[in-house]
């Protein structure tokens, strides 16, 4: 069943912290919490392919990131470089080179510390939680692109 399918029956949702969720019905910030909840199950499933398969085949720095940020964002978290370097377990030069694209394509802000230069935190910009957002949105619409994204796209 897919995941659109299990949002219009209602059904239990089991969540990456195995809570389910009751989809039917939901109204904004229930599905900002499914959505959530989508991606970190998606990131877990990432982490977990790595126990059976070597994951520099699997290498995706950009996604990896956008993803944790996603969640982060979600869940009210500041996130940390350093933190972002041994959750993803990507070497630190990789992990700053990316946010610096991202941070160039608006996806990504970016506050430096002041005491630590070469640290700061990072999370998703307004543009990039939206375009994250709107992509899960897409998944659970079976590649539909839902209405609001839809309008954002001008």
């Amino acid at each position: 069943m897919s995941l659109s399918e299990t949002l219009e029956s209602g059904q239990a949702i089991e969540s990456a912290s195995s809570l389910p969720v009751r989809a039917s019905h939901l109204d904004h910030s229930a599905m900002d919490l499914l959505l959530s909840r989508f991606a970190a199950i998606l990131y877990e499933q990432r982490r977990r392919r790595e126990r059976f398969l070597p994951g520099d085949l699997f290498a995706d720095p950009a996604w990896d990131l956008l993803l944790y940020l996603y969640i982060a964002g979600s869940e009210g978290r500041t996130v940390s470089v350093s933190s972002v370097c041994i959750a993803l377990a990507i070497p630190e030069s990789t992990v700053l080179r990316w946010i610096g694209l991202l941070v160039d394509r608006d996806l990504v802000s970016r506050k430096n510390d002041e005491v630590d230069k070469q640290s700061g935190f990072i999370g998703l910009s307004a543009e990039g939680f939206l375009a994250m957002r709107g992509y899960f949105e897409c998944v659970a619409n079976d590649g539909r692109t839902p209405p609001v994204v839809s309008c954002l796209q001008v």
